[in-house]
């Protein structure tokens, strides 16, 4: 999985540098990286609220449907919690390539 991850922000990277160019600066990195990975945190929380939704309607006996939808909703804040995260690696390689270039 760790390979396929690794592709994905690698993917990442190429799509994030065709529509912006690179940093201008590691002010700029950082805001961006800043920006990921709070957008990632946001998901975290979800996905940690739904757990306890989870649990609550477990503890309620709930019905499969009403089980389903909050894992449902698990699946989708976890899933853009990946997606998040791997954004917030790409614009960190993105800033490593920049400090790469200022060496040069």
């Amino acid at each position: 999985m760790i390979q396929e991850v690794t592709e994905a922000i690698e993917n990442e990277l190429s799509a994030a540098n065709k529509a912006f160019p690179g940093f201008n600066s590691t002010h700029e990195g950082y805001a961006v990286i800043l920006e990921e990975a709070q957008e990632t945190e946001d998901e975290m929380r979800k996905t940690g609220m739904n757990l306890n939704a989870l649990w609550q309607a477990t503890r309620m006996n709930q019905t499969p449907k009403q089980i389903r939808e909050i894992a449902e909703a698990i699946r989708e804040s976890a899933r853009d919690m990946a997606a998040e995260a791997i954004q917030t690696a790409a614009m960190a390689e993105k800033l490593i390539q920049y400090t790469e270039r200022q060496e040069k």
